[in-house]
This record gives structure tokens, sequence and C-alpha cells, in this order.
């Protein structure tokens, strides 16, 4: 068998090149147009003023927010801050119940829109150990900045 001529395996080599700078192009393609669109800019949120029930009870509710985003992009953490300012628990944003320890929980009512922090959400602490002071801060996890944070005295 005789080798193809020059010119014929010229061809060839452009011919392999152009199909794999397309297959290239292709998987970039592929993976621009499936990656998930970046998070948008934390949001300025604002937290009313705590109203207190029994000793230990707590009640924070989210009095402004200025664009609602996914629950899930959002931490919660609770220190105690007579405690040495100790985190008592930290937990992705979700509706129900985020933490609890014996008696003591602390749950996210998920308002107006469901799955969005929005204005009406709330944070109810319940059985904290009166006389004592927490913070309960609110992380912007994509960024890691704290958008809002209550001291607590129980």
């Amino acid at each position: 068998m005789s080798n193809p001529p020059k010119r014929d395996r010229a061809a060839i080599l452009a011919v392999a090149a152009i199909l794999v700078a397309i297959g290239i192009v292709a998987a970039a393609a592929y993976v621009l147009l499936t990656a998930p669109p970046p998070p948008p800019p934390a949001p300025s949120v604002d937290l009313a003023p705590a109203f207190f029930g029994d000793p230990g009870d707590a009640l924070v509710n989210l009095s402004a927010v200025s664009q609602e985003v996914d629950l899930g992009l959002f931490r919660a953490e609770l220190r105690d801050v007579s405690g040495g300012n100790v985190i008592v628990f930290a937990a992705t944003l979700r509706a129900g119940v985020l933490w609890s320890s014996g008696a003591a929980s602390v749950r996210l009512t998920d308002g107006p829109t469901v799955g969005k922090l929005s204005a009406g959400d709330g944070f109810v602490l319940e059985n904290l150990t009166p006389l004592r002071t927490y913070t309960l801060a609110l992380v912007y996890i994509p960024e890691g900045a704290t958008v809002a944070s209550r001291t607590l005295p129980m």
C-alpha cells in the first residue's frame, strides 16, 4: 500500500482540526447555556423591632427587603452574646424549624412570597435562656455578608 499524497494528508488534518474546533465550541456553548445564573447582589434587609413574649421568647419580623431572593441563599445565625459571643446555631434558611435543642427552638415563618425572603417573613424564637442577650444575624451566603441583625435581650 502506498502513502496518500501530501495534499490528501493535509486535507485530512484540516478536516480533523475543524471537527475538533467544532467540538470545543459545542462543549463551551453547552456549559454556558446550562450553567445557573449568578446570584443577584445582596438585598438590603430591615428587621423590625423584636416583640417579646414570655421570658426567652421573641418574634423578629422582616419589615423590608429591597428585592425578594430565594431563602436558600441566606443563613441565620444566633449568637449568645452573654456567653462570649458563642454561636448557638447557624442554618440555611427554609420555612419551618431551623434549630431546636430541648424546649428551645428557632423557626422561620415564610410569609407573602413562599420560598423567597420577603417583608412579612419572621423568626420565632422560643424558650431561649432568659436573662441572656442574643444576636440574630441574617447572612447572604454568596457574599458572606451580614445583611441584617438584631440584638435580643431575653
